[in-house]
Protein backbone atom coordinates (compact mmCIF):
# COMPACT_ATOMS: atom_id res chain seq x y z
CA UNK A 1 0.00 0.00 0.00
CA UNK A 2 3.43 2.81 0.82
CA UNK A 3 4.61 1.77 -2.64
CA UNK A 4 0.75 2.72 -4.36
CA UNK A 5 1.16 6.08 -2.01
CA UNK A 6 4.39 7.09 -3.67
CA UNK A 7 3.05 6.03 -7.13
CA UNK A 8 0.24 8.12 -6.35
CA UNK A 9 2.28 11.40 -5.26
CA UNK A 10 4.73 10.45 -8.63
CA UNK A 11 1.39 11.35 -10.51
CA UNK A 12 0.41 14.61 -9.10
CA UNK A 13 3.66 15.98 -9.24
CA UNK A 14 3.30 17.26 -13.38
CA UNK A 15 -0.37 18.48 -12.34
CA UNK A 16 0.87 20.69 -9.54
CA UNK A 17 3.67 21.76 -11.55
CA UNK A 18 5.92 20.00 -9.47
CA UNK A 19 9.88 20.58 -10.07
CA UNK A 20 10.85 17.03 -9.80
CA UNK A 21 14.56 17.07 -8.78
CA UNK A 22 13.73 19.37 -6.19
CA UNK A 23 10.97 17.46 -4.92
CA UNK A 24 13.08 14.24 -5.32
CA UNK A 25 15.89 15.83 -3.22
CA UNK A 26 13.95 17.58 -0.23
CA UNK A 27 12.49 13.69 -0.21
CA UNK A 28 15.57 12.26 0.52
CA UNK A 29 16.36 14.80 3.29
CA UNK A 30 12.73 13.68 4.73
CA UNK A 31 13.51 10.13 4.28
CA UNK A 32 16.66 11.08 6.46
CA UNK A 33 14.39 12.54 9.13
CA UNK A 34 12.02 9.73 9.47
CA UNK A 35 14.37 7.50 9.68
CA UNK A 36 15.85 9.83 12.86
CA UNK A 37 12.65 9.50 14.28
CA UNK A 38 12.24 5.53 13.44
CA UNK A 39 15.87 4.93 15.41
CA UNK A 40 15.49 7.70 18.01
CA UNK A 41 18.78 8.95 16.72
CA UNK A 42 20.34 10.24 14.01
CA UNK A 43 20.40 6.79 11.60
CA UNK A 44 23.48 7.00 9.79
CA UNK A 45 26.33 5.98 12.21
CA UNK A 46 29.72 8.47 12.36
CA UNK A 47 31.88 5.16 11.31
CA UNK A 48 29.63 3.83 8.40
CA UNK A 49 32.84 4.39 6.03
CA UNK A 50 34.24 0.88 7.52
CA UNK A 51 30.80 -1.13 7.78
CA UNK A 52 30.30 -3.80 5.60
CA UNK A 53 27.55 -2.72 3.51
CA UNK A 54 29.31 1.24 3.30
CA UNK A 55 29.97 0.32 -0.93
CA UNK A 56 27.05 -0.90 -1.40
CA UNK A 57 25.28 1.76 -0.13
CA UNK A 58 26.96 4.40 -1.85
CA UNK A 59 26.41 2.51 -5.19
CA UNK A 60 23.07 2.38 -4.42
CA UNK A 61 22.61 6.17 -3.57
CA UNK A 62 24.03 6.89 -6.70
CA UNK A 63 21.86 4.54 -8.81
CA UNK A 64 18.77 5.84 -7.07
CA UNK A 65 19.82 9.72 -8.23
CA UNK A 66 20.79 8.24 -11.38
CA UNK A 67 17.83 6.35 -11.72
CA UNK A 68 15.49 9.59 -11.21
CA UNK A 69 17.25 11.64 -13.85
CA UNK A 70 17.08 8.75 -16.16
CA UNK A 71 13.31 7.85 -15.50
CA UNK A 72 12.88 11.55 -16.04
CA UNK A 73 14.59 11.74 -19.30
CA UNK A 74 12.71 8.67 -20.27
CA UNK A 75 9.04 10.36 -19.39
CA UNK A 76 9.92 13.12 -21.41
CA UNK A 77 10.75 10.98 -24.10
CA UNK A 78 8.48 7.83 -24.09
CA UNK A 79 6.23 8.96 -21.67
CA UNK A 80 5.13 7.84 -18.43
CA UNK A 81 3.22 4.59 -19.18
CA UNK A 82 5.94 3.46 -21.10
CA UNK A 83 8.33 4.19 -18.39
CA UNK A 84 6.31 2.31 -15.46
CA UNK A 85 5.68 -0.39 -17.54
CA UNK A 86 9.70 -0.92 -17.93
CA UNK A 87 10.62 0.13 -14.08
CA UNK A 88 8.39 -2.92 -13.41
CA UNK A 89 8.91 -5.61 -15.44
CA UNK A 90 12.51 -5.02 -13.65
CA UNK A 91 11.01 -8.26 -11.65
CA UNK A 92 12.18 -10.50 -14.25
CA UNK A 93 15.51 -10.29 -12.98
CA UNK A 94 15.64 -10.35 -9.35
CA UNK A 95 13.15 -13.13 -9.37
CA UNK A 96 15.16 -15.22 -11.88
CA UNK A 97 18.39 -14.13 -9.81
CA UNK A 98 16.70 -15.62 -6.32
CA UNK A 99 15.66 -18.80 -8.71
CA UNK A 100 18.97 -20.20 -10.24
CA UNK A 101 21.47 -18.94 -8.26
CA UNK A 102 19.83 -18.58 -4.62
CA UNK A 103 18.05 -21.74 -5.17
CA UNK A 104 14.80 -20.46 -3.85
CA UNK A 105 11.18 -22.39 -4.59
CA UNK A 106 9.56 -22.59 -8.49
CA UNK A 107 6.90 -24.60 -8.39
CA UNK A 108 4.09 -25.12 -11.71
CA UNK A 109 1.74 -22.63 -9.57
CA UNK A 110 4.13 -20.09 -8.72
CA UNK A 111 5.74 -20.08 -12.46
CA UNK A 112 2.50 -19.25 -13.75
CA UNK A 113 2.11 -16.54 -11.05
CA UNK A 114 5.01 -14.79 -12.32
CA UNK A 115 4.38 -15.28 -15.95
CA UNK A 116 0.57 -13.65 -15.34
CA UNK A 117 2.20 -10.94 -13.31
CA UNK A 118 4.19 -9.94 -16.14
CA UNK A 119 1.56 -9.84 -18.86
CA UNK A 120 -1.12 -8.21 -15.97
CA UNK A 121 1.86 -5.30 -16.08
CA UNK A 122 1.93 -5.23 -19.43
CA UNK A 123 -2.14 -5.38 -19.95
CA UNK A 124 -2.38 -2.50 -17.09
CA UNK A 125 0.01 -0.30 -18.24
CA UNK A 126 0.68 -0.32 -21.93
CA UNK A 127 -1.20 2.50 -23.29
CA UNK A 128 -3.55 2.27 -26.13
CA UNK A 129 -1.88 3.68 -29.24
CA UNK A 130 -2.11 3.33 -33.27
CA UNK A 131 -0.93 -0.03 -34.38
CA UNK A 132 3.10 -0.23 -34.34
CA UNK A 133 3.64 3.07 -32.02
CA UNK A 134 5.05 1.22 -28.97
CA UNK A 135 7.08 -0.72 -31.70
CA UNK A 136 8.37 2.64 -33.15
CA UNK A 137 8.88 3.86 -29.53
CA UNK A 138 10.61 0.79 -28.46
CA UNK A 139 13.05 1.28 -31.50
CA UNK A 140 13.77 4.70 -31.20
CA UNK A 141 14.37 4.88 -27.67
CA UNK A 142 16.10 1.07 -27.40
CA UNK A 143 19.21 2.43 -25.33
CA UNK A 144 17.33 4.85 -22.66
CA UNK A 145 14.67 2.04 -22.13
CA UNK A 146 17.68 -0.94 -21.38
CA UNK A 147 19.00 1.73 -19.18
CA UNK A 148 15.61 2.14 -17.22
CA UNK A 149 15.24 -1.18 -17.03
CA UNK A 150 18.60 -2.08 -15.77
CA UNK A 151 19.17 0.29 -13.61
CA UNK A 152 15.75 -0.87 -11.71
CA UNK A 153 16.76 -4.54 -11.94
CA UNK A 154 20.45 -3.35 -10.43
CA UNK A 155 18.30 -1.91 -7.19
CA UNK A 156 15.93 -4.79 -6.81
CA UNK A 157 18.93 -7.35 -7.11
CA UNK A 158 21.35 -5.55 -4.70
CA UNK A 159 18.82 -5.11 -2.06
CA UNK A 160 18.16 -9.00 -2.32
CA UNK A 161 21.90 -9.57 -2.13
CA UNK A 162 22.66 -7.02 1.07
CA UNK A 163 19.87 -9.46 2.43
CA UNK A 164 20.60 -12.91 1.29
CA UNK A 165 24.12 -12.64 2.25
CA UNK A 166 23.60 -11.11 5.82
CA UNK A 167 25.23 -8.26 4.65
CA UNK A 168 22.52 -6.07 6.37
CA UNK A 169 18.95 -6.83 7.79
CA UNK A 170 15.80 -5.47 7.13
CA UNK A 171 15.70 -3.49 10.67
CA UNK A 172 18.80 -1.93 9.57
CA UNK A 173 17.86 1.17 9.32
CA UNK A 174 20.92 3.07 8.93
CA UNK A 175 21.44 1.31 5.65
CA UNK A 176 18.46 2.20 4.18
CA UNK A 177 19.11 6.10 5.73
CA UNK A 178 22.11 5.99 4.01
CA UNK A 179 21.15 5.50 0.70
CA UNK A 180 18.87 8.18 0.86
CA UNK A 181 21.24 10.33 2.36
CA UNK A 182 23.77 9.77 -0.37
CA UNK A 183 21.52 10.26 -2.86
CA UNK A 184 19.98 13.39 -1.46
CA UNK A 185 23.50 14.95 -0.98
CA UNK A 186 24.78 14.30 -4.53
CA UNK A 187 20.75 15.12 -5.88
CA UNK A 188 21.24 18.58 -3.41
CA UNK A 189 24.57 19.27 -5.46
CA UNK A 190 22.93 18.74 -8.95
CA UNK A 191 19.72 20.95 -7.55
CA UNK A 192 22.49 24.26 -6.62
CA UNK A 193 23.94 23.70 -10.05
CA UNK A 194 20.77 23.69 -11.55
CA UNK A 195 19.53 26.66 -9.71
CA UNK A 196 22.91 28.26 -10.14
CA UNK A 197 23.11 27.89 -13.61
CA UNK A 198 19.57 29.14 -13.68
CA UNK A 199 18.15 26.33 -15.48
CA UNK A 200 14.92 25.90 -12.66
CA UNK A 201 13.47 28.42 -10.26
CA UNK A 202 13.62 27.31 -6.16
CA UNK A 203 9.97 27.19 -5.46
CA UNK A 204 8.59 26.21 -1.55
CA UNK A 205 5.99 23.88 -2.92
CA UNK A 206 8.51 21.84 -4.31
CA UNK A 207 9.94 21.55 -0.49
CA UNK A 208 6.28 20.68 1.06
CA UNK A 209 5.78 18.13 -2.29
CA UNK A 210 9.16 16.37 -1.44
CA UNK A 211 8.09 16.07 2.32
CA UNK A 212 4.73 14.21 1.70
CA UNK A 213 6.78 12.17 -1.01
CA UNK A 214 9.52 11.53 1.48
CA UNK A 215 7.62 9.60 4.35
CA UNK A 216 5.81 7.16 1.97
CA UNK A 217 9.79 6.51 0.17
CA UNK A 218 11.59 5.78 3.28
CA UNK A 219 8.77 3.01 4.18
CA UNK A 220 8.53 1.26 1.08
CA UNK A 221 12.21 0.14 1.21
CA UNK A 222 12.12 -0.04 4.62
CA UNK A 223 9.41 -3.01 4.81
CA UNK A 224 10.65 -4.07 1.52
CA UNK A 225 13.95 -5.07 2.91
CA UNK A 226 11.69 -6.09 6.05
CA UNK A 227 9.86 -8.52 4.23
CA UNK A 228 13.23 -9.91 2.64
CA UNK A 229 14.47 -10.33 6.14
CA UNK A 230 11.22 -11.78 7.24
CA UNK A 231 12.39 -15.10 5.02
CA UNK A 232 10.36 -13.66 1.88
CA UNK A 233 11.63 -15.60 -1.09
CA UNK A 234 12.22 -12.54 -3.52
CA UNK A 235 11.07 -14.68 -6.32
CA UNK A 236 7.60 -14.11 -4.01
CA UNK A 237 7.99 -10.22 -3.16
CA UNK A 238 9.51 -8.91 -6.33
CA UNK A 239 6.40 -10.22 -8.41
CA UNK A 240 3.78 -9.19 -6.19
CA UNK A 241 5.21 -6.26 -4.79
CA UNK A 242 5.35 -4.78 -8.88
CA UNK A 243 2.03 -5.89 -10.05
CA UNK A 244 -0.02 -5.17 -7.10
CA UNK A 245 1.42 -1.50 -7.44
CA UNK A 246 0.38 -1.02 -10.82
CA UNK A 247 -2.99 -2.96 -10.18
CA UNK A 248 -3.70 -1.10 -7.01
CA UNK A 249 -2.53 2.26 -8.80
CA UNK A 250 -4.90 1.34 -11.98
CA UNK A 251 -7.75 1.23 -9.70
CA UNK A 252 -7.32 4.41 -7.60
CA UNK A 253 -6.63 6.20 -10.91
CA UNK A 254 -9.91 4.67 -12.24
CA UNK A 255 -11.74 5.62 -8.62
CA UNK A 256 -10.27 8.83 -7.48
CA UNK A 257 -9.16 10.42 -11.21
CA UNK A 258 -11.58 8.98 -13.42
CA UNK A 259 -9.43 7.35 -15.79
CA UNK A 260 -11.06 5.13 -18.36
CA UNK A 261 -10.26 1.14 -18.38
CA UNK A 262 -10.30 -0.29 -21.80
CA UNK A 263 -10.84 -4.06 -21.90
CA UNK A 264 -7.30 -5.51 -22.24
CA UNK A 265 -6.56 -2.89 -18.66
CA UNK A 266 -9.99 -5.23 -17.07
CA UNK A 267 -8.26 -8.36 -18.08
CA UNK A 268 -4.65 -7.18 -16.73
CA UNK A 269 -6.40 -6.39 -13.38
CA UNK A 270 -8.31 -9.69 -12.67
CA UNK A 271 -5.00 -11.44 -14.02
CA UNK A 272 -3.20 -9.35 -11.52
CA UNK A 273 -5.25 -10.92 -8.68
CA UNK A 274 -5.03 -14.44 -10.06
CA UNK A 275 -1.11 -14.11 -10.04
CA UNK A 276 -0.77 -12.58 -6.81
CA UNK A 277 -2.67 -15.58 -5.27
CA UNK A 278 -1.01 -17.89 -7.10
CA UNK A 279 2.37 -16.62 -6.32
CA UNK A 280 1.67 -16.79 -2.18
CA UNK A 281 -0.05 -20.17 -2.87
Amino acid sequence: MVNVIVAIIFKLFPKYGIDNLQAIVFNYITCLIVGSFQLGEFPIPEDFISRPWFPYVCFLGLLFIFGFNLNALSTQKIGISYTALIQKLSLIVPTSVAILFFDESLTQWKLAGIIGAIIAIILIQLPSTKPGHAESVFKKYTLLIIGVFLVAATIEVLLFYLNVKGISTGSDIAVVSSIFGIAGFVGLLIMIGQIAMKRSTFKFKNVVAGIVLGIPNFYSIYFLLYLLADDWEASVLFPMNNVGIIAFSALIALIFFKEKMNLFKWIGLVLAIISIILISS
